[in-house]
């Protein structure tokens, strides 16, 4: 048989398939089929009864299928593709979230570590309040620790005679020298006298000239204990030094005022006595 004469045969089994109801089984539509006035197939005969054996094995139903399988097979494999797609937006829609919550998460981090490195403090400048935030400094070398303006810059100088912690003023940005305030440790001077004439030596040498003053320094709210105050002046810089004496060691809180901004550095040098502390 070939394939010319299977067509044929297949043809006249759906035109017999599709005169019956759809919910009718094969026996029937065999019985039906042998109801009609069969063409004579002649030598086909013996072929066309296994053919018709086979359909009623397998069910009209699947043989009239077939031909659905590649359409279905195609739908199946865009669908698929359609489903894969949606999987990767969901996935993808999962993922993002997840990314942005861990930033978040960061974020929350950072805000709450800025929250307990920081305050605020009300100061006053020309008879107004003004609130700054101030940040914690921590120096381990000085074992000294208070709290400055979140805006002015630290810097630390050491040399063979001394190590110092400088605070330089930034109101806009840009560091504003010389340095506001300073602490500085002297460990090789045994004496208050001996301190005394290395700081009259290295003003005068950059020439300072030294001032009588009652001491802008002690009437600070403070718990620094000034032994000794020196005030020197020169190039439009005022400059007070207090000496403080803390386990066998010699501290000076050196303090500049120069330009227009002296109200200021009064001001933030208030801040930073007020809570000095040594760290024990």
């Amino acid at each position: 048989m070939n394939d010319q004469q299977m067509k044929d045969m297949l043809d006249k089994l759906k035109e017999h398939y599709d005169d019956m109801p759809t919910k009718s089984s094969s026996t029937e539509i065999m019985s039906h089929i042998k109801k009609e006035k069969r063409p004579r197939w002649g030598s086909f005969f013996h072929k066309w009864q296994a053919v018709a054996m086979i359909v009623l094995a397998l069910g009209i139903g699947s043989v009239l299928t077939i031909g659905q399988l590649g359409e279905f097979g195609s739908s199946f494999h865009l669908n698929d593709e359609s489903i894969t797609e949606t999987e990767e937006a969901e996935v993808r829609t999962f993922d993002e979230p997840a990314e942005e919550s861990t930033t978040e998460e960061s974020a929350a981090v950072e805000d709450r570590t800025q929250e307990q490195e920081t305050t605020t403090e009300v100061i006053m400048i020309e008879g107004m309040e003004e609130t700054i935030t101030v940040k914690d400094v921590f120096d381990d070398t000085l074992g000294f620790s208070t709290k400055v303006d979140e805006r002015y810059e630290i810097e630390t100088v050491s040399t063979a005679e001394s190590y110092s912690l400088q605070v330089f003023a930034s109101y806009t940005g840009e560091r504003v020298t010389p340095f506001f305030f300073s602490v500085t440790a002297y460990q090789q001077v045994e004496s208050l006298n001996e301190l005394e004439s290395l700081i009259g030596e290295e003003y005068t040498e950059a020439g300072y000239t030294e001032r009588s003053s009652e001491g802008w320094l002690p009437q600070q709210e403070t718990e620094l204990s000034f032994v000794k105050v020196l005030s020197f002046e020169a190039h439009g810089t005022q400059s007070q030094i207090g000496i403080v004496e803390h386990n066998d060691t010699y501290y000076t809180f050196t303090v500049n005022w120069h330009g227009e901004a002296l109200e200021r550095v009064d001001a933030d040098t208030r801040v930073i006595l007020r809570h000095a502390r040594f760290i024990e």
